[in-house]
């Protein structure tokens, strides 16, 4: 019985181990918005859109300590 392959990492759009992960079986991506920097909702929409690229479903991870928090107008942009 195969299982879903989630590959997560907190790193930028350019990455190389974001392809790796969907050449290596990955079903889908957990991307947090870009840490330790706070973004205006259209850069967070935007790294999110980059994401989408690798043509992998993209789980969006919140993690308002270290990111821009995810607010839901931003999550419910395309």
């Amino acid at each position: 019985m195969r299982r879903s392959v989630v590959a997560g990492r907190g790193d930028d759009v350019q990455n190389p181990l974001w392809r790796a992960a969907g050449a290596a079986g990955a079903d889908a991506l957990v991307v947090s918005p870009p840490t330790y920097v706070r973004h205006r909702e259209d850069e967070v929409v935007a790294h999110y859109a980059a994401m989408a690229r690798y043509g992998l479903p993209v789980i969006a991870y919140n993690a308002p300590r270290y990111a821009t928090p995810l607010t839901p107008s931003c999550v419910a942009a395309r």
